[in-house]
Protein backbone atom coordinates (compact mmCIF):
# COMPACT_ATOMS: atom_id res chain seq x y z
CA UNK A 1 0.00 0.00 0.00
CA UNK A 2 1.38 3.49 -0.93
CA UNK A 3 1.98 6.55 1.33
CA UNK A 4 -1.07 7.86 -0.61
CA UNK A 5 -3.29 5.37 0.19
CA UNK A 6 -2.85 5.70 4.02
CA UNK A 7 -4.37 8.79 3.81
CA UNK A 8 -7.34 8.02 1.68
CA UNK A 9 -10.42 8.15 3.60
CA UNK A 10 -12.67 4.68 4.17
CA UNK A 11 -16.41 5.14 3.63
CA UNK A 12 -19.06 3.96 4.61
CA UNK A 13 -22.61 4.30 1.96
CA UNK A 14 -25.25 3.40 4.00
CA UNK A 15 -28.54 1.51 2.11
CA UNK A 16 -27.21 2.72 -1.46
CA UNK A 17 -27.18 -1.09 -2.38
CA UNK A 18 -30.55 -2.23 -4.12
CA UNK A 19 -31.21 -6.02 -2.77
CA UNK A 20 -29.56 -7.73 -5.83
CA UNK A 21 -26.60 -5.23 -5.92
CA UNK A 22 -25.57 -6.75 -2.12
CA UNK A 23 -26.38 -10.21 -3.05
CA UNK A 24 -23.98 -9.53 -6.10
CA UNK A 25 -21.51 -8.07 -3.02
CA UNK A 26 -22.18 -10.80 -0.84
CA UNK A 27 -21.16 -13.57 -3.14
CA UNK A 28 -17.80 -12.24 -4.27
CA UNK A 29 -16.84 -12.53 -0.20
CA UNK A 30 -14.77 -15.77 -0.09
CA UNK A 31 -16.04 -16.80 2.94
CA UNK A 32 -18.91 -15.33 4.29
CA UNK A 33 -21.42 -16.09 7.20
CA UNK A 34 -25.19 -16.04 7.41
CA UNK A 35 -25.20 -13.46 10.02
CA UNK A 36 -24.39 -10.74 7.44
CA UNK A 37 -26.44 -12.49 4.72
CA UNK A 38 -30.09 -10.79 3.81
CA UNK A 39 -32.21 -13.46 4.39
CA UNK A 40 -30.83 -13.13 8.47
CA UNK A 41 -31.67 -9.42 8.23
CA UNK A 42 -35.03 -9.84 7.31
CA UNK A 43 -35.09 -12.87 9.99
CA UNK A 44 -34.53 -10.14 12.93
CA UNK A 45 -37.01 -7.69 11.17
CA UNK A 46 -39.62 -9.80 11.61
CA UNK A 47 -38.41 -11.84 15.12
CA UNK A 48 -36.88 -9.20 16.54
CA UNK A 49 -37.99 -5.92 15.08
CA UNK A 50 -34.89 -4.82 14.19
CA UNK A 51 -33.77 -2.52 11.04
CA UNK A 52 -31.06 -3.67 9.43
CA UNK A 53 -29.08 -0.71 8.00
CA UNK A 54 -26.57 -1.94 4.66
CA UNK A 55 -23.11 -0.38 4.41
CA UNK A 56 -20.87 -0.84 1.28
CA UNK A 57 -17.68 0.31 2.51
CA UNK A 58 -15.29 2.39 -0.48
CA UNK A 59 -11.78 2.70 -0.52
CA UNK A 60 -10.93 5.38 -2.97
CA UNK A 61 -14.79 5.68 -4.03
CA UNK A 62 -14.58 1.67 -4.86
CA UNK A 63 -16.20 -0.96 -3.04
CA UNK A 64 -13.85 -3.39 -0.89
CA UNK A 65 -16.58 -4.23 1.86
CA UNK A 66 -19.83 -4.45 3.27
CA UNK A 67 -21.39 -5.28 6.85
CA UNK A 68 -24.60 -5.19 8.11
CA UNK A 69 -25.91 -3.51 11.04
CA UNK A 70 -28.42 -4.12 13.40
CA UNK A 71 -30.62 -0.96 15.39
CA UNK A 72 -33.01 -0.89 17.81
CA UNK A 73 -34.47 2.33 18.46
CA UNK A 74 -36.41 2.77 22.07
CA UNK A 75 -38.54 5.86 23.14
CA UNK A 76 -36.16 8.47 21.25
CA UNK A 77 -33.48 7.83 23.46
CA UNK A 78 -32.00 4.08 23.80
CA UNK A 79 -30.47 3.48 20.43
CA UNK A 80 -28.97 -0.22 20.20
CA UNK A 81 -26.38 -0.87 17.22
CA UNK A 82 -25.30 -4.43 16.68
CA UNK A 83 -22.45 -5.78 14.39
CA UNK A 84 -21.97 -9.24 14.48
CA UNK A 85 -19.40 -11.12 12.27
CA UNK A 86 -18.80 -8.13 10.16
CA UNK A 87 -16.97 -6.42 8.13
CA UNK A 88 -16.51 -8.78 5.23
CA UNK A 89 -13.85 -7.82 2.72
CA UNK A 90 -14.01 -8.72 -1.24
CA UNK A 91 -10.84 -9.90 -0.58
CA UNK A 92 -7.74 -9.43 1.84
CA UNK A 93 -7.05 -6.10 3.27
CA UNK A 94 -4.23 -4.24 5.53
CA UNK A 95 -4.25 -4.22 8.94
CA UNK A 96 -4.64 -0.19 8.37
CA UNK A 97 -7.48 -0.26 6.33
CA UNK A 98 -9.24 -2.56 8.87
CA UNK A 99 -8.40 0.19 11.65
CA UNK A 100 -9.50 3.29 9.31
CA UNK A 101 -13.14 1.37 8.90
CA UNK A 102 -13.48 0.45 12.90
CA UNK A 103 -12.32 4.53 13.42
CA UNK A 104 -15.38 5.54 10.62
CA UNK A 105 -17.66 3.35 12.06
CA UNK A 106 -16.85 4.86 15.93
CA UNK A 107 -16.81 8.37 14.09
CA UNK A 108 -20.47 7.74 12.83
CA UNK A 109 -21.86 5.51 15.75
CA UNK A 110 -20.08 7.63 18.62
CA UNK A 111 -19.98 6.28 21.91
CA UNK A 112 -22.61 8.20 23.67
CA UNK A 113 -25.40 8.11 27.04
CA UNK A 114 -28.16 6.09 25.68
CA UNK A 115 -26.06 4.28 23.41
CA UNK A 116 -25.58 0.58 23.33
CA UNK A 117 -22.90 -1.08 20.76
CA UNK A 118 -22.01 -4.25 20.47
CA UNK A 119 -19.68 -5.30 18.20
CA UNK A 120 -18.25 -9.15 17.28
CA UNK A 121 -16.03 -8.34 14.43
CA UNK A 122 -14.76 -10.64 11.93
CA UNK A 123 -11.18 -10.56 12.66
CA UNK A 124 -8.59 -12.53 14.55
CA UNK A 125 -9.20 -12.53 18.14
CA UNK A 126 -5.45 -11.62 19.18
CA UNK A 127 -4.05 -8.78 21.13
CA UNK A 128 -3.04 -6.56 18.05
CA UNK A 129 -6.98 -6.76 17.32
CA UNK A 130 -7.95 -6.35 21.06
CA UNK A 131 -5.49 -3.24 20.85
CA UNK A 132 -6.66 -1.79 18.09
CA UNK A 133 -10.14 -1.99 18.41
CA UNK A 134 -9.07 -0.96 22.06
CA UNK A 135 -7.54 2.11 20.01
CA UNK A 136 -10.34 2.77 18.15
CA UNK A 137 -13.22 3.44 20.97
CA UNK A 138 -14.18 0.02 21.31
CA UNK A 139 -14.10 -1.82 24.84
CA UNK A 140 -14.19 -5.45 24.82
CA UNK A 141 -17.13 -6.90 27.32
CA UNK A 142 -16.89 -10.38 26.71
CA UNK A 143 -14.76 -13.26 25.48
CA UNK A 144 -16.38 -13.54 22.24
CA UNK A 145 -17.47 -16.91 20.26
CA UNK A 146 -15.99 -19.92 18.41
CA UNK A 147 -17.16 -20.59 15.04
CA UNK A 148 -15.72 -23.44 12.50
CA UNK A 149 -15.30 -23.14 8.68
CA UNK A 150 -17.24 -26.01 7.08
CA UNK A 151 -16.95 -26.61 3.45
CA UNK A 152 -20.50 -27.35 1.95
CA UNK A 153 -19.66 -26.95 -1.70
CA UNK A 154 -19.78 -31.27 -1.84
Amino acid sequence: MSVLEKNLPIDIVWDSATVDEWQRHFLKIDKSNIIQATPYAYAMRDVKQQITKFGVILLKGEPVGILQIQEIKLFGILHLIFLHRGPLWFEDVSKDIVERFFKKLNDVFPRRLGRVRRIMPEIEDNIQNREMLLKCGFKRKSKGYKSIWIDLSK
